[in-house]
């Protein structure tokens, strides 16, 4: 603040107002030994120190600006800037010296770019793994519908809600083995991350039935045909060369 109101003052706008201001105006308006004269300064330049810096807080902005020219106005969209508010919200936990650090999400991949999205879920699982200073680590809470965002997350750290029950995949909560996971990890992609938010799974063996599949399903929909969707998730192998759909 004090930087400011000396900035401030040294302006030659502010000399200029200031001097007419008191050589028009305030002088001729005094007495002869109460003399009046005004001083331009920064508001709240004066007083007590927590109130100044809780001032120069408030008339702080914080905004977007594109790398190769910073000086330009922010051509970004609300995706970019939700971004921002989560990577504040992640500076301001992660500086905090008590309290519980939890972070809750809804729906992050809105208004984002698809590898926007993948680049987010893994800097926010990095932060989850940081330590603070009184070594708690933040908790981060994500409710996603994004088949996208499914297929880059940890399957330890995904929880299935349906009906109002929750369904963890981390290990020992499924019937899977430990290898499995393993393979899941590295074969699960954006297709069949779908297989997590399907409402029904038909599953068949090749390839041309696979492409029948979507026949299949309308004809098990009966009456209810067009209030569902069909995906196919094409098959994928096992390192032991044996497929599976």
């Amino acid at each position: 603040m004090s930087i400011r109101s000396m900035r401030a003052s040294r302006s030659a706008a502010i000399i200029g107002a200031g001097g007419n201001l008191n050589t028009k105006y305030l002088e001729r308006l005094s007495f002869r030994g109460d003399k009046l004269e005004g001083h331009i300064s920064v508001s709240g330049s004066n007083g007590d120190p927590a109130v100044r810096r809780r001032m120069l807080l408030e008339k702080l902005d914080l905004e977007l600006r594109d790398g190769g020219a910073p000086e330009t106005p922010s051509n970004r969209g609300l995706g970019s800037n939700y971004v921002m508010f989560m990577a504040c919200e992640l500076l301001l936990l992660g500086s905090e010296a008590d309290g519980f650090p939890l972070l809750l999400i809804e729906e992050p991949e809105a208004h984002l770019h698809p590898q926007r999205q993948l680049r987010l879920i893994q800097f926010l699982q990095e932060k989850a793994n940081d330590q603070r200073a009184d070594a708690q680590k933040i908790q981060i809470i994500i409710t996603t519908h994004s088949p996208n965002l499914a297929s880059a997350i940890k399957l330890d750290n995904l929880v299935l809600l349906q009906g109002r029950k929750a369904f963890p995949l981390a290990f020992g909560h499924t019937g899977l083995e430990k290898s499995d996971y393993g393979f899941l990890s590295r074969f699960l992609d954006v297709t069949k991350a779908n297989l997590f938010f399907a409402r029904g799974l038909l599953i068949v063996e090749g390839a041309i039935p696979g492409a029948r599949a979507p026949s299949v399903g309308i004809l098990l929909s009966g009456p209810r045909v067009g209030k569902f969707t069909t995906s196919i998730a094409r098959p994928f192998y096992r390192p032991d060369g044996e497929a599976s759909d």
